[in-house]
C-alpha cells in the first residue's frame, strides 16, 4: 500500500536559499566552519549544521554531517579540508599532497637532469683536456 502526501516545510525564516552538503565530520571545524581550498589558497564557509549521520564505508561506519550554507559558498565537488592545519587562515596559500607529489617528482627530476649535465660537463672537460696535452 503506498500512500501519496506533499508534506510543506520551511527550512528558514530567513527565506534566503541554502545549498544542503554533507561530508566527513572531522572536517567540521569548532565555530561550524569548514575549510575549503580554491585557487590554491585556503578560505573559510561558516555552515549551519543540519544533522549527523552515520555511513557504512568499506565496512567502516563513517560519521557524516549535513549542513546548509549558502549559495556559491560551496560547491559540489569542492575540497574540502579535513586534515588538521596548523596556524590556518582565510587566504592562506595550501599546496595539496596530490600537488605535492606532482612537485617532487618535478623537482627530482629537475635535480637528476642537472646531475646529468655536471657529469656531461666534467666528462667533456677531462676529455678536451687530454686531447690538449697528446
Amino acid at each position: 500500500m503506498f500512500v501519496k502526501c506533499k508534506i510543506e516545510v520551511q527550512t528558514s525564516t530567513d527565506n534566503k536559499k541554502r545549498t544542503f552538503l554533507s561530508f566527513p565530520a572531522v572536517a567540521l571545524r569548532p565555530g561550524n566552519f569548514i575549510w575549503t581550498v580554491i585557487d590554491d589558497r585556503l578560505k573559510r564557509v561558516d555552515v549551519k549544521v543540519v544533522d549527523y549521520a552515520e555511513q557504512l564505508v568499506d565496512k567502516v561506519i563513517k560519521k557524516i554531517v549535513v549542513v546548509s550554507v549558502e549559495p556559491d559558498s560551496v560547491q559540489s565537488g569542492d575540497i574540502i579540508v579535513t586534515s588538521p592545519i596548523p596556524q590556518p587562515d582565510d587566504g592562506v596559500e595550501i599546496i595539496l599532497e596530490s600537488k605535492a607529489k606532482e612537485l617532487a617528482i618535478a623537482k627530482e627530476a629537475e635535480r637528476k637532469k642537472k646531475e646529468a649535465e655536471e657529469a656531461e660537463k666534467k666528462s667533456g672537460f677531462w676529455a678536451f683536456f687530454s686531447r690538449k696535452d697528446k
